[in-house]
């Protein structure tokens, strides 16, 4: 019987740590992913480098906050006045960091109880059956992060700040602690270049943090499968801004086989950052896969094996809006993205606005989902002022969904006239797939220009406003390549379906 009751406890215990502190389910985590505010947060303080931080803060001009403990807070009160005097925000810690001893309610008690802080963040985020119940009872949200530091760990401080910015999103919260060495040498190169890329670091008032949904924590709960993919496999972003979309991996094509282009030849996979994606209508969303592509299109023009730019989705139109061209898949691979493209649809598809739950989204080319929820507009920056500065959406009359970036017209889909009547290119080949339209251009080695009679039929076709945007990116490519003499040809294109579709993980 003993045995029994001992058993059980164990299990509430293990499920209230699995539940509440990995998928966080009902915590705070994270903010709006519409806007580039990210909330940078310091656990265990004060200590003797609480000082030499704020002057880093201060020296970039950026807020944060502080989960503090009581026992520190008492020894060094100055310290703590300091910090409210550079308008940071404070918050409770709990009285000590002695987590094993959290397993005694009573002791959890009194280690919630005794310091003041409408946020508090156990130790290690650590959860025992009591803890929600007693943060409710004392009127506190428990707050914990959606991207860790690892500033405790023995890497370098370059490492570090690299792995920070490749994972940092649109309203994160930070893990990072008030003590260690590493931290200001890794905020020392990463805080620079985050405001660089403009982002917004703000405390957690200003961040506006919401509840995790059962869907929302699952997410949180599956970032560490992504991460030890993207480790494994080498996989690398194109552009680390906070709107950037797209991550690659270079791999051989492995099918189906396209003319001119068999299994094996080196490509790119494409790979959708969905979370950054999920709260965008689908106007927003356009413009910047638009604007992501050319991200891409920049990483193809420096790697010269490169011969295929693709990625599976189970949306087929989705593509030709951006230019690509469609290729249905095998039975069995069909088969298996479809239950994929489901379980994505679902898992990612965005929230509504009013507050009444989840609406179902589109899906895109990593087999996820942006919202169709209505917004207000995003605040994008702008390409001709200042990253520092304040993002928002340039000045002029409202845009179509494939409208220019800053004002800029959009370089339709028949527009290469760099690649038409330049025509002295060292043997460079550009392939620029669409519905029913081909343009293709191969240079002297390849001896064919781009169709005449494509490029009458893409000005004149209805769909044809519809079928711009990538030549723009590509053709940056393009360009950049043919100074370098490569003859070798570029293929934008996604293997899309009619039925479902999904990036295999």
């Amino acid at each position: 019987m003993m045995a029994e009751l001992f058993g059980a406890v164990l299990l509430l215990f293990g499920l209230s740590d699995l539940l509440f502190r990995f998928l966080g389910l009902g915590a705070y985590a994270h903010g709006s992913r519409r806007e580039p505010k990210v909330a940078l947060t310091f656990d265990d303080g004060p200590s003797e480098r609480t000082e030499a931080l704020l002057a880093l803060l201060r020296r970039h001009g950026v807020k944060a906050t502080f989960f503090l403990t009581g026992e520190k807070a008492k020894r060094r009160p100055d310290l703590v006045e300091a910090i409210r005097r550079e308008g940071h925000q404070v918050e409770d810690h709990g009285e000590g960091h002695r987590p094993l001893w959290l397993f005694l309610p009573w002791v959890e008690w009194r280690h919630m109880a005794q310091n003041p802080g409408r946020y508090y963040r156990p130790p290690h985020g650590l959860h025992t059956p009591f803890t929600r119940l007693f943060a409710r009872l004392l009127g506190k949200r428990v707050v914990l992060w959606d991207l860790e530091s690892k500033d405790w760990l023995n890497l370098p401080p370059e490492e570090l700040a690299e792995r920070l910015l490749f994972y940092l999103r649109p309203g994160s919260i930070v893990l990072l602690h008030d003590g260690p060495e590493r931290t200001l040498r890794l905020l020392e190169r990463a805080l620079p270049e985050m405001l660089r890329l403009g982002y917004r670091p703000t405390t957690l008032d200003d961040l506006a943090p919401l509840p995790l949904t059962p869907r929302l924590a699952l997410i949180r709960g599956l970032q560490g499968f992504e991460e030890r993919y993207n480790a494994k496999h080498r996989v690398v972003r194109a552009g680390l801004g906070p709107f950037d979309l797209f991550r690659i991996e270079k791999k051989p094509f492995p099918g189906p086989a396209l003319p001119g282009l068999p299994p094996g030849v080196p490509a790119f996979e494409l790979h959708l950052e969905s979370q950054r994606l999920m709260e965008l209508t689908p106007f927003e969303a356009v413009r910047l896969l638009r604007r992501s592509l050319g991200k891409v299109a920049e990483r193809v023009a420096e790697d010269p094996e490169v011969r295929l730019v693709y990625g599976y989705t189970y949306l087929a139109d989705g593509g030709r809006i951006l230019g690509l061209k469609t290729q249905d898949l095998p039975f069995w691979p069909r088969l298996v993205a479809g239950l994929a493209s489901a379980w994505f649809l679902w898992l990612y598809r965005g929230s509504s606005p009013s507050g009444k739950g989840p609406r179902p989204g589109w899906p895109t080319s990593a087999g996820r989902s942006f919202s169709r929820d209505t917004h207000r507009p995003l605040p994008l920056p702008h390409p001709r002022n200042p990253v520092h500065g304040e993002p928002r959406l340039p000045k002029g009359p409202p845009e179509g969904p494939l409208g220019g970036v800053g004002g800029e017209p959009p370089a339709p889909l028949q527009a290469l006239p760099e690649l038409e009547e330049d025509g002295e290119g060292p043997g460079l080949g550009v392939g620029l797939w669409a519905e029913g339209v081909q343009v293709d251009r191969r240079g002297p080695a390849g001896g064919r220009t781009a169709s005449r009679t494509s490029r009458k039929r893409s000005r004149s076709s209805p769909q044809g406003p519809r079928k711009r945007g990538v030549g723009q990116a590509l053709r940056r490519a393009a360009k950049t390549a043919s100074a370098r003499g490569k003859g070798r040809r570029i293929c934008a294109r996604t293997s899309l379906g009619k039925g479902s579709r999904s990036t295999a993980r």
